[in-house]
């Protein structure tokens, strides 16, 4: 038969044994029973499928702070994820590609009017750029990475609330 042993809820330990020995159950109709997770009133709770989440009666949570810091790093990666600007081209967004689109600019303010450079695109092309195309593409990296820290605050809202309880659930808002 399959035995399980328990410190309080929690399934600590599984084996296949002839008898129940002290401290163990059978579990041999419960085929979901696994280690870490719980039985309670009979009913079988499976392991949570991430270690950051705890058990609220019968229904697995994560703590305010680790969907607040999954949330952060939800924000960053799609902060820099990149995206195609308004014009058609496909723009890098990340903190470095930023600093490195504001120093060009700033370079090439002390040019003539009307002088372009060479810009590398996020997919490795390359096209010719005067102040004011890059003035715009500076604009919309800083509009869609702000869009990011906006949906951000949103989530967390919802975290707040309580309408988010989950790491799934996240992942899946910020689809």
């Amino acid at each position: 038969m399959r035995v399980a042993k328990l410190e309080n809820t929690k399934i600590v330990n599984i084996a296949v044994a002839d008898s129940l020995e002290e401290g163990w159950i059978d579990v041999e109709a419960l085929p979901r029973a696994a280690i870490g997770g719980h039985l309670i009133n009979g009913i079988c709770i499976t392991p949570p499928a991430d270690e950051r989440l705890f058990l609220d009666g019968t229904v697995w949570k994560a703590h305010l702070e680790d969907l607040l810091d999954d949330n952060k790093k939800h924000r960053k990666s799609a902060a820099d994820k990149g995206f195609v600007t308004t014009t058609g081209l496909p723009v890098a967004s990340d903190e470095k590609a930023q600093e490195r689109l504001d120093r060009l600019i700033r370079h090439l303010g002390k040019k003539p009017a009307g002088t372009a450079v060479t810009f590398a695109l996020a997919d490795g092309s390359f096209v010719s750029l005067d102040l004011t195309a890059l003035r715009q593409i500076d604009q919309e990296v800083g509009d869609h990475r702000q869009q990011a820290f906006d949906r951000q605050a949103d989530m967390a809202r919802k975290i707040g609330r309580g309408d988010i309880t989950d790491f799934n659930a996240l992942a899946d808002a910020w689809v």
